[in-house]
């Protein structure tokens, strides 16, 4: 028995959610604290839990206000949370095993593997330590080119910490902003704000592995197959999504109606961008229209690659999912990628996360209608969605729900952000099994 705790105590995708679990624990006791609001008085204890969750989780949803509940000391524990949930855990963790100078053992490699979603164990402290730098690097030039914006408007301290803070936020795919309840619409036709954010949610949502093998593409000179895909798919998804929210929004009045063709153009492009899985808004999502909610939230559910910042069920698996389906229509036993043969178990495992994350969202919407009748189902579904997707966009609901309905969406973001580093490693304990016992073949009609 003694042995079997020991062997759950090293358990990473368990490493993993109790890592999670308590920096949330410990973000929600420090925001807590009175000295850390602008009224110097304590928050009420749900609201500091669901601000840290979405903190940690990368998420962006908020019951309380950021900029006008929160002094520089909640703000800084607010993006620290921030910071330390993008990495990851593990991520963070291999700071300090670089600074005390440890060895990595192989339970150490085995969890930053699984943090990561890396096939091998190969290269993988390699890769943490190039993280680490790329991710500092990136920061710091987003946090430069913003505070050059933001300081001819607030003013060289603000506007410095303004940079910081959304250079972070943006890059983690947070969606926490310090500009007010109205998220970044005031600076909708401030290009030199929106496109840096715009960048660093895209450079963010690419995954770590990705971006170390495009600056490794020199010495390299070929892209590895996942790498190719993840570009593809996220070219297609924002140039397809951009288009659709242009022709949807043009004539809008609400939305990009009364904007010049070059803002109607900026924010489109924004508006593709930021649901997978940023949460910024130059937009007011309930004032889209029916279509561009619809490609809004199917936007969340996707989100962004594999190993990176972002959430949904990643655009590799949405991407292998759509191939299949050609395979399929095509009579093809094999789906193909770059001339490329993908094995069984990774499309098994694609179609199990697109079903176990439906699931997800399925379950705490029923539930969160039936608590919450007064409200429209479609707002509760988008504030769902959000959630799952560590998103952040809202319908403006969120401040409305009672403490149950809070409950549920911390659960959400929870299960959006851990949930899949989960499934995969059960997927692939399966997938590793000694049991060579295999039942004869039977066949049952479908379609």
């Amino acid at each position: 028995m003694v042995k079997r705790l020991q062997q759950l105590e090293l358990h990473p995708a368990r490493t993993l959610a109790i890592g999670f679990a308590a920096l949330i624990l410990l973000g929600s006791l420090l925001l807590g604290l009175p000295f850390v609001t602008q009224s110097g008085r304590s928050v009420p204890f749900i609201d500091a839990f669901f601000t840290a969750t979405s903190a940690v989780c990368v998420t962006g949803l908020i019951t309380l206000t950021t900029a006008d509940t929160w002094n520089f000391w909640g703000q800084l524990i607010i993006l620290l949370l921030i910071q330390v949930g993008g990495l990851g855990i593990m991520s963070t963790a291999t700071i300090g095993i670089f600074l005390t100078g440890k060895r990595f053992s192989l339970s150490d490699r085995f969890a930053l593997k699984e943090s990561f979603d890396e096939i091998s164990y190969s290269g993988v402290i390699r890769l943490a330590k190039s993280i680490l730098w790329l991710t500092l690097v990136i920061e710091a030039i987003g946090a430069l080119l913003l505070s050059l914006s933001f300081v001819p408007i607030y003013g060289l301290k603000q506007g410095l910490w303004f940079g910081v803070f959304h250079a972070i936020s943006s890059f983690c795919n947070a969606g926490f902003d310090l500009i007010g309840a109205q998220s970044i619409r005031p600076l909708q036709s401030n290009a030199s704000i929106t496109l840096p954010i715009a960048w660093l949610i895209i450079i963010g949502g690419l995954g770590f592995s990705v971006l170390t093998d495009l600056f490794q593409l020199r010495q390299t000179k070929k892209l590895r197959l996942h790498t190719r895909f993840v570009l593809l798919m996220t070219l297609v998804l924002i140039v397809s999504a951009t288009v659709a929210f242009f022709w949807a929004e043009y004539h809008n009045p609400l939305t990009l109606g009364p904007l010049s063709l070059a803002d109607k153009l900026e924010n489109a492009f924004f508006q593709a961008i930021t649901p997978r899985t940023a949460g910024y808004s130059t937009l007011n999502q309930w004032e889209l229209t029916a279509q561009s909610q619809a490609l809004t939230m199917l936007l969340m559910f996707i989100g962004g690659s594999p190993g990176s910042t972002a959430g949904g069920i990643k655009t590799v698996t949405f991407g292998l999912l759509i191939a299949t389906v050609i395979s399929v229509v095509r009579g093809r036993d094999d789906t193909e990628i770059f001339r490329r043969r993908i094995p069984r178990q990774t499309i098994d495992r694609a179609i199990a996360i697109m079903v176990i994350s439906l699931a997800v969202v399925t379950l705490p919407l029923l539930a969160l209608i039936s608590l919450n009748p007064e409200l429209s189902a479609s707002l509760i579904a988008f504030e769902t969605m959000s959630a799952y997707g560590t998103v952040g966009l809202g319908a403006g609901i969120t401040a409305r729900f009672d403490e149950v309905s809070k409950m549920i969406l911390i659960i959400t973001m929870f299960i959006g952000r851990v949930g899949p580093l989960t499934v995969l490693f059960a997927l692939a304990e399966k997938a590793r099994s000694t049991n060579q016992l295999r039942y004869p073949e039977g066949r049952i009609h479908i379609g």
